[in-house]
């Protein structure tokens, strides 16, 4: 049986990951252990836990798995459709606006 994978935690994502709420660090902990555990493929993965994201790079060489960031799922909810949203609630003012209605 092969060793699993060493995992490496940035500064910032280990920061991240300490503040993250309600014990969801560990969640997040737990899923990085089963990916390192299991023959993980090269390259940039996504760890994930029921509320949280980690991205990381995967070396094969070196037999590690590198995380770069550590993202709260609502947080990256936000980032993602957050301007959509407010466009769109911007647009809908603007037709109130423009036939008449407060």
């Amino acid at each position: 049986m092969a060793r699993r994978y060493r995992i490496a935690v940035a500064r910032r994502p280990f920061a991240d990951l300490r503040a993250l709420p309600g014990g969801r660090g560990a969640g997040l902990g737990r899923a990085l252990i089963e990916v390192a555990a299991r023959e993980p493929p090269a390259g940039l993965i996504a760890v994930s836990s029921r509320l949280d994201l980690a991205a990381c790079e995967v070396s094969v060489r070196h037999r590690i798995v590198l995380v770069y960031a550590v993202i709260g799922r609502d947080e990256l909810l936000a980032g993602l459709i957050g301007a959509e949203l407010d466009r769109e609630l911007r647009a809908r003012a603007i037709r109130r606006v423009m036939h008449g209605r407060r």
